[in-house]
């Protein structure tokens, strides 16, 4: 069977480089550390048979998966065909409301 096809929202490109930049400021093998992780679990993604929970705040259609190693940096993203959309890169340190904004 053929792999997903992944495709990454301009909103969550910019958050993936806004944790990166914050990141940098501290450490920046920590920084790439934490970029990596994100980007390798994007790729799980990939799987046709990969099935993630729907996300308790947002509800269906909306699917989350957590980053390996940094738990706290959830991947939105829903899924129709073979096509997967990363919505958001949420820290779930934050508060929950301000995902409010990827169901707009």
């Amino acid at each position: 069977m053929e792999k997903n096809i992944i495709k990454w929202s301009p909103e969550a490109k910019i958050e993936l480089m806004e944790i990166h930049s914050y990141l940098k400021k501290r450490s920046l093998q920590g920084a790439n550390n934490v970029k990596n992780a994100i980007l390798q679990t994007v790729d799980k993604l990939e799987n046709p048979y990969s099935s993630f929970p729907y996300d308790p705040f947002l509800g269906e259609p909306y699917r989350y998966i957590v980053a390996d190693k940094y738990k706290q940096y959830k991947i939105i993203h829903f899924k129709t065909g073979r096509i997967v959309d990363i919505l958001s890169i949420f820290n779930t340190w934050q508060d929950t409301s301000k995902m409010e904004k990827i169901k707009k």
